[in-house]
């Protein structure tokens, strides 16, 4: 009895030190896990670290006033938790110690197994949650986050409160003694935040294949090879989907601006950003938002028309795939034929510079040998 115990222990401890031995044990396979240990220590793991940053953090709160500055103040703690997260746990948890106590003292021996077992539980779902907003975190200072999340506020704010840990975000458990964080009267799991995290990571896999594509296009020009716009049209509508549409869109996956900045550059003006856009005439309804010159169908001259709610019929074109996927494909075809061409001029360069003849006609040809003869 004094062993189970020990392991309901809320009275401190090294959190920090059972947590590495818990994970060294997940890392070995060993299952042996010290249940009670990893919560009840919650409060030494942040009792120092607040100690010597509470005055640097007091100043700092009123300064935080980008949403992912949350993880600034994440990475000055050197930890996730926080002196408020260690209260919160402190209030949630001695409600299922006072259960465990009465257990014993009524020598109910399966409800104690079953509270022993929730509380492992809710342990393992701690340092799910702890390496969920580890990650999060090199992921802020990393590739950093695409539209999924900067277009999104309450997604926003949720990342902030978490990484924060200020309190804002209450720790609860869920059906089935899920442990979950409850924000603006909403209950989030950490698969909901999971999903969240991984959605919202700026795209850098998709803009390096790009980007490598576009040195081969640009190789292929200076190789004096060919280009040919239908194919490649057709590979970017096959390539396109819900989930990489948005992206697409509004995330510079291509360059140094993304479709949607190009776009909203170009009210009222020429087609510079991208030069020659021009995709067949796509049917919508006559008069709407999507049809600007009121003639019954979207065209690129669209985009143009003054006054146009251009913000809209991005979020139009986005949510609907049969109007989006050949404007995005014809869009990514123009930047893969602009880098085919830019290799294609050096290479002509390269080779009227070796043969003036290079590219005249055999008649041009005899002129210009009568010139040079003369």
């Amino acid at each position: 009895m004094a062993e189970t115990k020990r392991s309901l222990d809320y009275s401190g401890g090294s959190m920090l030190d059972r947590y590495a031995a818990a994970r060294r044990r997940q890392a070995t396979g060993d299952a042996s896990v010290d249940i009670g240990g990893v919560i009840s220590g919650v409060g030494e793991i942040v009792s120092q670290a607040a100690k010597v940053k509470k005055a640097k953090e007091e100043a700092e709160d009123t300064a935080l006033a980008n949403w992912d500055k949350g993880f600034d103040a994440m990475g000055d703690r050197g930890s996730w938790a926080s002196p408020q997260l260690f209260d919160q746990f402190q209030d949630l948890e001695s409600a299922f110690r006072d259960q465990y106590i009465a257990a014993v003292e009524s020598g109910d021996k399966k409800l104690q197994q079953s509270l022993l077992t929730q509380q492992g539980n809710r342990a393992s779902s701690l340092q799910a949650w702890t390496e969920t907003m580890e990650a999060a975190a090199q992921i802020n200072n990393g590739p950093g986050w695409g539209h999924a999340i900067t277009s999104n506020t309450e997604h926003q704010a949720l990342l902030e409160a978490l990484a924060k840990n200020d309190g804002s975000a209450k720790p609860v458990v869920g059906e089935g003694g899920e442990l979950m964080f409850e924000f603006n009267g909403k209950r989030y799991s950490r698969r909901d935040v999971d999903d969240m995290v991984a959605g919202g990571t700026f795209p850098s896999a998709m803009k390096k294949d790009f980007l490598n594509g576009a040195a081969d296009q640009l190789n292929t020009g200076l190789q004096g090879g060919y280009f040919d716009q239908d194919l490649t049209y057709e590979t970017n509508l096959n390539s396109l989907n819900d989930k990489n549409m948005a992206s697409y869109i509004h995330d510079p996956v291509t360059g140094a601006t993304s479709f949607a900045q190009d776009i909203m550059a170009l009210e009222g003006s020429e087609f510079t950003a991208i030069k020659g856009f021009k995709f067949d005439p796509i049917p919508v309804e006559e008069g709407g938002v999507l049809d600007p010159n009121d003639d019954g169908q979207l065209t690129a001259e669209d985009f143009k028309v003054e006054g146009a709610d251009i913000k809209t019929m991005l979020e139009m074109i986005e949510s609907d795939p049969k109007i989006g996927k050949p404007i995005i494909a014809e869009y990514l075809t123009l930047k893969q034929e602009a880098n085919f061409n830019r290799g294609k001029d050096e290479y002509e360069k390269r080779q009227k510079a070796s043969d003036p003849t290079y590219g005249m006609t055999p008649e041009q040809k005899l002129e210009y040998y009568k010139t040079v003869k003369k």
